[in-house]
Formats: structure tokens, sequence, C-alpha cells
């Protein structure tokens, strides 16, 4: 009886680890069998990123089109500018000599007068000097009256220097007290010019050279 028991024993023992082998076997081939899922990764070809960088290329050139045009445009108006400044100086000067005192419109009851008084310090106490300097001044007068032809009045302040033997040396306006127009100007310059030479100096006067200050005055009654 126990060697039954034993033998049934035996057998179920057997019949258990068989099935327990076969399960592992199972297990194990169809834990081979099952196929891998692999995982493919596919990157996008990254046209974007090249089509903003066109983009940013073409605004690129854009703006550098636009730069260029603006600094040629900011240039001309720079050198028209300068030229309307020039334009407007020029008129600005040739307004105020012209303007200092209004020209007096032209009649037939109108008359023109040049005067050419006596301005100078007695810098000089010497009767010879004097009479020198009337005479220049009498010479100049006749020549300016010759050149005035217009109807226009002012003053003109002259300052000139001679030598002692006539020579005209240098001449020219005194800006700030002069209140005549150009025209008035012209006439003054060369009324001097054409006065000389003068005469030369007297014997008492003993310099190398003299200046004198004359103002010669247009005058329409």
């Amino acid at each position: 009886m126990e060697d039954k028991i034993f033998k049934y024993a035996i057998a179920i023992s057997l019949i258990i680890h068989i099935g327990i082998l076969a399960r592992m076997s199972y297990s194990n081939i169809h834990f081979q069998t099952n196929p891998i899922n692999r995982i493919e990764v596919v990157y996008p070809k990254m046209t974007v990123q090249n089509k903003v960088v066109a983009q940013e290329d073409q605004r690129t050139r854009d703006m550098k089109i636009n730069l260029e045009k603006t600094t040629q445009e900011l240039t001309e108006q720079k050198l028209n500018l300068s030229s309307f400044m020039k334009d407007m100086t020029k008129l600005a000067d040739d307004l105020i000599h012209r303007n200092v005192k209004p020209k007096i419109v032209r009649s037939d009851k109108a008359k023109r007068k040049v005067s050419v008084p006596e301005i100078e310090p007695k810098r000089i106490k010497n009767p010879l000097y004097t009479k020198y300097y009337q005479d220049i001044r009498s010479r100049i007068r006749e020549k300016a009256y010759q050149n005035y032809e217009q109807f226009d009045a002012g003053e003109v302040y002259v300052t000139f220097i001679i030598e002692d033997d006539g020579g005209l040396k240098d001449i020219k306006i005194i800006e700030e007290r002069t209140n005549a127009n150009q025209y008035l100007r012209r006439i003054s310059i060369r009324s001097v010019e054409q006065a000389s030479p003068f005469p030369p100096f007297p014997e008492g006067l003993k310099y190398p050279e003299l200046s004198f200050n004359v103002v010669i005055s247009f005058e329409v009654e």
C-alpha cells in the first residue's frame, strides 16, 4: 500500500514538473518569437528655416536699398539747402545795402547834389595840410558828381592813403559808417581812383604818406 502511494506521489510530482517545464518552454518560445517593434525617427527638412533666412536676406537688401536712397535724398537736400542759404545770404546782403536808405524816384524836378564835407580832426596843425585836404576833397567831389547818374541817395565813408608824390596807395570803404547802396559805393571808389594821382605833398609836409578820410554825400533835392 505504501509502495502505491509512493509511486502515485512520484508520478504526480513528475507530471507537475513536466507541466512547469512545458509552460516555461512555451513562455520562452513566445517571448522569443515576438518581433521587436523598431522606432524610426524621421527628421523633416527644415524648409521653413531656409524660407525665413531667405526672407531676412530680402529684408536686409530692401533696407540697404532704402538706406542708400534716403542717404542720396538727404545729400541732395543738403546741397539744395546749402545753395539756398548762399542765395539768401547774398540776397540779404544786397537788401541791406539797398535798403539802408530808400531809393528816391526820379522826377523832372529832382536835382542831384554831391558834397564832400570836412570830417578830418585837426590832428596835423598845419595850414598846408588843411589846404591839401581841401584840394583832394574838391577833386573827389568833381569826379563823384560826373559819375552820379542815378537818383539814389546815401553817404559813403571812404578811407585812403596818398604817398608823398600824390599816388593813391590804398582805398577802402568803412562799412559801419556807410549808409548807401551798391551803386553809390561803386561810384565812390571809382571817383577817388579817377581823382588820383593827387598833387604831391607841399614842401612843408615832410611825410612819406598820409591817410585821409572823406564822406561822399549823394543827395536828391
